[in-house]
């Protein structure tokens, strides 16, 4: 019994590891913040590692995983990192974001800096 009360206490860490950087909630520039502040990553490495293409069965570029076209990271939701993914010389690789002027959605909600 207290086996199985263990199990089931670590069962949401434990499947929360196998959804990648992104975490649970999924939020682009949660991703990025995660990287940088738990992984020690430096911005260009925060969104190498949170980058997202498009499903490559739809893109009809092969098998390779890498074929899929680079999709633009949303960082609208975090003012700072909005501001770094602007800045030429912060984003050095010149990784897409998605422009502060743009009328879509914003994904994700409202960054919250965890403690």
């Amino acid at each position: 019994m207290k086996r199985l009360i263990i199990l089931t206490a670590c069962l949401p860490l434990l499947t929360s590891c196998g959804v990648g950087p992104r975490g649970i909630s999924g939020s682009d520039a949660g991703c990025v913040r995660r990287a940088m502040k738990y992984e020690g990553w430096d911005f260009d490495g925060a969104m190498s590692r949170c980058a997202r293409y498009e499903d490559i069965r739809t893109s009809y570029m092969g098998i390779d995983p890498m074929g899929g076209r680079l999709l633009p990271l949303d960082l609208r939701s975090d003012p700072k990192l909005q501001a770094m993914a602007e800045n030429p010389q912060i984003n050095t690789s010149h990784w897409p974001y998605v422009p502060r002027t743009s009328t879509a959605p914003k994904q994700g909600a409202v960054f919250v800096p965890l403690h």
